[in-house]
């Protein structure tokens, strides 16, 4: 099957299952929030009829993709405002935070994985070592509490510019990156170890040349799709473990929205949060998709590439 055909079948998979969960839950946020509120049954089923939701699962989910074809993510089952609105502003601040953490995790990963693999010091390869042991191995939530309370000693809370913005951005976005950082440092030590043996690697240094334009010009451009292919993959880590970062330091990011929405039931929030992620991811496994295609020449030969 076509990596294309396989990216669209995953994300129908993805937003359907999660149509079908939230709808076998029991309850939902109309029936909760006006029952707590004393209302009358007749009250609670005209909103229910209202929102759809005396309507049979399959009408419900052919008028859900119908609306999402069209860009509209429903409304909110409490305040009746638009998903789109909601998320808007969350998404922008998860945004920017994944990216800056993924171009940390990228730069860091890689300059840890050639000096795994490349340097021949042993110093430096056992620090790459336990780099990768520690950023693979520490819970997220535990660093982040960590870092809490490094920033609180040394940054204390008193309305210092220097110290909010370490807070709100540069912080959890050097622990989101640290993270996903092992990945790409294991992938890149291992891709670099088995350039050396290669072919390529062996003439290069039959002719003499330099140990800076080996590394620079043969290994590394031979190690850069696996690394970006595992670097594409991180991107779906960090919007997973944006939501524990995001809860620690207060971050206003889609990671609050979901975890409200959720408490509360409001599931048009949830089911938009889930379908913007799960496209999002998959208009990243695309563009890696097509990086590869463009950098090693081997792959085009594969079946079903694209």
């Amino acid at each position: 099957m076509p990596f294309l055909a396989r990216t669209l079948l995953a994300t129908w998979l993805a937003i359907s299952l999660s149509f079908v969960c939230l709808r076998h839950l029991p309850g939902d946020a109309i029936s909760a929030q006006l029952t707590a509120g004393g209302a009358d049954r007749a009250y609670i089923d005209a909103q229910r009829e209202r929102y759809g939701l005396n309507q049979s699962i399959l009408s419900q989910y052919l008028t859900y993709w119908r609306d999402l074809a069209r860009g509209d993510l429903g409304r909110s089952y409490l305040s009746g405002l638009e998903v789109v609105e909601i998320i808007r502003q969350p998404a922008m601040v998860t945004a920017r935070l994944a990216s800056a953490a993924l171009v940390i995790g990228a730069v860091l990963g890689i300059i840890v994985g050639v000096a795994a693999g490349y340097a021949s010091q042993p110093v430096f390869r056992s620090l790459a070592h336990i780099y990768t042991t520690l950023a693979l191995s520490l819970p997220s939530y535990w660093t982040g509490i960590l870092s809490l309370a490094l920033l609180g000693t040394f940054l204390p809370s008193d309305g210092d510019a220097g110290g909010e913005l370490a807070r709100s951005f540069l912080m959890p976005a050097a622990l989101l990156g640290f993270h996903s950082s092992g990945a790409v440092a294991v992938i890149t030590r291992d891709s670099v170890r088995g350039a050396l043996g290669a072919n390529f690697n062996l003439t290069a240094r039959a002719k003499g040349l330099p140990e800076r334009i080996i590394l620079h010009r043969h290994i590394l451009r031979a190690v850069l799709p696996p690394i970006i292919r595992v670097i594409g993959l991180g991107a779906g880590y960090l919007f997973s473990g944006v939501v524990v970062i995001e809860g620690l330091f207060l971050i206003p990011g889609l990671g609050g929205v979901v975890v409200n929405a959720v408490t509360r039931r409001d599931y048009p929030v949830v089911q938009g949060v889930v379908a913007l992620v799960v496209i999002i991811i998959a208009l990243i496994s695309l563009v890696v998709a097509a990086l590869t295609w463009l950098l090693d020449p081997r792959v085009r030969t594969d079946e079903g590439v694209l």
